[in-house]
């Protein structure tokens, strides 16, 4: 599956919105690793993380030796046509390591601190989102759960980790070199300030580079004044989509591109004058601000691509590419990341014409990404494809209905009716 051993059992722990431990945020708790769906086997969040990173010495042996279990399936399935989570790590842990494929030390958290959400994205669940309580539990009731949402009881209400734990354990945080935070929307939690707390109470705030990846459709200066504790701040934004398909994919009527343009200036213009504040010699970054990657705030993004924008895709990096506003605002290096789960949503269930009229348009994209990600496309056997065709439009049909939206939002949407009525 890789060419290298993955990284993120060596290196890494995420803590998911339900307190449970795993390796990276996209194991499944569902495969060969039978362990993976105990449930917050121990009260404490410091112990059960300790417990947790000790106990993969089996899977560091069988990664080193390219055997890797079904729980890993999902960077599998993501490889075959756009990055994978591995990918990520080895992207950011490779300059940090030294021993630690021999000696496992933690050198990032990827931590989501719950599953509150002002948004109810088509491609999540009540896992992620708070917003998403109502519709899963209507969704639970269409035809015997057809659409496979969300049946465990604890998944389905507002769930928030103790990170205050964390504070009696500094020999958790001491190699930390990288926290990545998420929800949720990280931005919105309830605890946004605590987990920043506990390193700065650790003193290894100057050595962490903080990642947040958020829909950017909040503001918080409070958080802006303790981001200038720690090395260097990370704001990943995810988009999915431009003009009504994005409300339609958020499954929000109001927030819009717009005010993720606003907010990023927002963000940027508050963190110079902070820092304007607190350092005297600002002055002369001033004439540079935020050219290179060593400066201290960044803007990146993150694309999800699905089988409702993949007509959309050149245009959702036609706007990233509008943001960039002379700061370090970057997107166009990185390939789009593919919704594998639920399978329905995935774009290899579209037919074949309406997968190479996307291919036609994104071969003419002036954007590096979308032509590696237009080449990497592929298709899936008819049968499969039929199959789960179906269970796509039904479930646009159906949230659409549940959330009073238009699905014609999604190009070409009476194209792909008449080949649904035709099947």
């Amino acid at each position: 599956m890789l060419s290298k051993p993955c990284l993120a059992p060596f290196t890494s722990v995420n803590l998911d919105s339900t307190g449970q431990v795993i390796p990276c945020c996209v194991y499944n708790l569902k495969g060969d690793d039978k362990n993976a769906y105990e449930y917050f086997p121990k009260p404490n969040l410091a112990d059960n993380i300790t417990d947790k990173f000790n106990s993969w010495d089996w899977l560091r042996a069988d990664m080193k030796k390219g055997k890797y279990p079904s729980n890993c399936d999902v960077c599998k399935l993501r490889g075959e046509s756009g990055k994978t989570r591995a990918d990520d790590y080895r992207r950011n842990l490779e300059p940090l390591i030294t021993d630690e494929m021999e000696n496992p030390k933690l050198l990032m958290m990827d931590l989501d601190l719950s599953n509150k959400c002002n948004l109810k994205c088509l491609h999540c669940g009540v896992h992620s989102s708070t917003g998403w309580i109502k519709d899963e539990a209507k969704l639970l009731n269409v035809n015997g759960n057809k659409f496979k949402r969300e049946t465990r009881p604890w998944r389905s209400k507002i769930k928030n980790n103790n990170i205050l734990d964390l504070l009696g354990s500094p020999e958790l945080t001491k190699h930390l070199k990288i926290v990545e935070i998420k929800g949720g929307e990280p931005l919105y939690q309830d605890q946004r300030y605590d987990v920043l707390d506990v390193f700065m109470k650790h003193d290894v705030a100057k050595n962490i580079t903080l990642k947040y990846v958020t829909n950017m459709t909040y503001k918080d200066k409070k958080l802006l004044e303790l981001w200038s504790n720690f090395d260097k701040v990370k704001l990943i934004i995810s988009t999915e989509g431009t003009g009504e398909l994005y409300n339609l994919i958020r499954g929000h009527k109001t927030t819009n591109t717009d005010i993720l343009k606003d907010n990023i200036n927002w963000y940027v213009t508050k963190f110079h004058e902070l820092k304007k504040q607190k350092h005297a010699c600002w002055f002369k970054e001033k004439l540079e601000p935020l050219k290179d990657s060593s400066t201290h705030l960044s803007i990146n993004w993150s694309v999800t691509a699905m089988a409702c924008n993949i007509m959309d895709i050149d245009n959702i990096f036609d706007f990233i590419e509008s943001t960039n506003s002379g700061y370090n605002i970057k997107g166009t290096g990185s390939t789009p990341t593919l919704v594998v789960s639920p399978d329905y949503l995935d774009y290899r269930v579209l037919p074949k014409w309406y997968i190479d009229t996307a291919r036609d348009t994104m071969s003419k994209s002036r954007h590096a990404s979308v032509i590696n990600f237009n080449n990497k496309l592929s298709y899936w056997p008819e049968e499969k494809r039929q199959q789960k065709f179906k269970l796509y439009v039904d479930y646009i049909e159906e949230i659409c209905r549940l959330r009073k939206q238009d699905p014609y939002a999604i190009p070409m949407w009476k194209e792909l009716k008449d080949d649904y009525m035709a099947i």
